[in-house]
């Protein structure tokens, strides 16, 4: 299962496209030489239209952010010769190809989806072979679907692992220990498999959220019954670590102070909303378990041994790069990425404000990201944002909410507070590191004399 908080959109550049009120609009390149009969320019143009409304699809569902998507098209027009305005939402994509007085306009509704790195890379390749004129717009646009279809990279069982061990792992990082790591690794595990079953049950899919909630909640009261000391706090955030919204907000935030104010502001309360989901979620479960059972809250957990806990944090950033689907030659750079934004944001915390260790961290998970994506000639994405999972605040904003539910409006207003700050904080050292390397380079197309 992949995190719901993918909406990997994902951070990989921090350039804006424009204000929203003004779509932005691609540069028209110099005809060819060649003669071309009016028809065969006609239908070459429309092949062309259609690959570019496709292939926007497909990268819009597979997570790419909204600015990239926009730059991205307009840089393929511009080498397909076409005129065209694009218009990014997170739920929509809107084209007017042709000139000022001839606009077509074509609507996409997109449905959004998961982050699959591993697609956004092999889509993007396709790009790059038919700019550089490796592959005809025609073979460029039969191959699109086959990269569609491909099977999920990594299986059932993978996938669910990695959603437990993921959970497992942040369990630790909050200060848990060789119990809480347990029930978690189990619970993980159940909703890993929960959701990798959700492809079977299509209408299931917008209950999953309120039901993961609501199980990692009220399941460590029945466990606790038998198993001591449990703490069911520690053990129902890091059961639920895996769905927090904190890199959809972080994005929406990226997007906002790039301009694309539409796109942020309906990313941003997708991400609120779907944080008071898991909230509700827990407060019922909650509810339910003190009711239904006698096991203690607020019990202090007893602490793990230190090479284990390193041990769990070292393998992390593996299961991340697994649930966000990324290929297999990118795991050891997304692990030593994660390891070196978390290891420096816990040094640079010592040194400066809380609020500026996130920028520092962000900034060279950036800085990584961009240097990877030139080295490689692959997208940014691909170590930003499995990087960035373990610096977003999505706990901080999920505690806001618990603290909100129990009327402790003080707490929760805090914490809402100190959610957007380290945002902000986050976008901060991405929006600076991609000004200093930009994290991808233009392609060009071979023109024949």
């Amino acid at each position: 299962m992949t995190p719901i908080d993918s909406d990997p959109s994902a951070v990989g550049t921090a350039a804006g496209s424009g204000p929203v009120a003004a779509p932005v609009s691609a540069p028209v390149a110099a005809p060819v030489s060649a003669p071309v009969s009016p028809a065969n320019w006609l239908v070459e143009n429309q092949i062309a239209e259609q690959f570019v409304a496709e292939l926007a699809k497909a990268l819009h569902q597979n997570g790419m952010a909204v600015d990239e998507l926009e730059q991205n098209l307009l840089q393929l027009a511009q080498q397909l010769r076409l005129e065209v305005s694009v218009f990014a939402t997170p739920t929509s994509i809107f084209f007017s190809f042709g000139q000022a007085d001839q606009y077509r306009t074509l609507l996409l509704r997109v449905t959004p989806a998961d982050i699959d790195l591993g697609k956004l890379n092999d889509l993007q390749a396709l790009q790059r072979e038919l700019v550089e004129g490796r592959l005809t717009l025609r073979e460029a646009r039969a191959r699109l679907p086959q990269l569609l279809q491909q099977p999920p990279r990594f299986g059932f069982w993978v996938s669910s692992f990695a959603f437990a061990w993921a959970s497992g792992a942040a369990t630790l990082l909050f200060g848990g220990g060789r119990n809480e790591w347990l029930v978690t690794l189990l619970i993980g595990w159940g909703l890993g498999c929960f959701g990798e079953m959700l492809g079977r049950w299509p209408r299931m899919v917008r209950t999953y959220a309120p039901l993961s909630a609501l199980t990692a909640a009220l399941l460590p009261y029945f466990v606790g019954l038998v198993l001591q000391p449990l703490s069911i706090e520690i053990v129902t955030l890091g059961s639920l670590v895996v769905l927090l919204p904190g890199l959809t907000l972080t994005i929406a935030i990226n997007e906002l102070a790039t301009q694309n104010l539409a796109a942020g502001s309906a990313r941003l309360f997708g991400g609120l909303v779907l944080l008071m989901t898991l909230g509700f979620g827990v407060a019922l479960g909650s509810s339910l378990g003190q009711q239904l059972t006698t096991t203690p809250a607020g019990v202090a957990p007893v602490p793990l041994n230190q090479a284990f806990w390193y041990l769990a944090i070292t393998t992390a950033p593996a299961a991340f790069a697994i649930l966000f689907r990324a290929q297999g030659r990118d795991i050891l750079p997304i692990t030593l990425t994660c390891l070196t934004g978390f290891a420096i944001t816990q040094q640079a915390t010592g040194l400066v404000l809380p609020v500026v260790s996130g920028a520092v961290g962000s900034f060279t998970v950036g800085l990584l990201g961009s240097i990877y994506a030139r080295w490689t000639n692959r997208s940014s994405s691909t170590l930003a944002v499995p990087g960035l999972i373990f610096l977003v605040p999505g706990s901080i904003g999920f505690r806001s909410i618990q603290n909100l539910l129990v009327n402790d409006v003080e707490s929760a207003v805090r914490g809402a507070f100190d959610m957007f700050m380290v945002a902000i904080s986050l976008v901060s050292g991405l929006l600076v590191a991609y000004s200093l390397l930009p994290a991808t380079s233009q392609f060009r197309r071979e023109e024949t004399p």
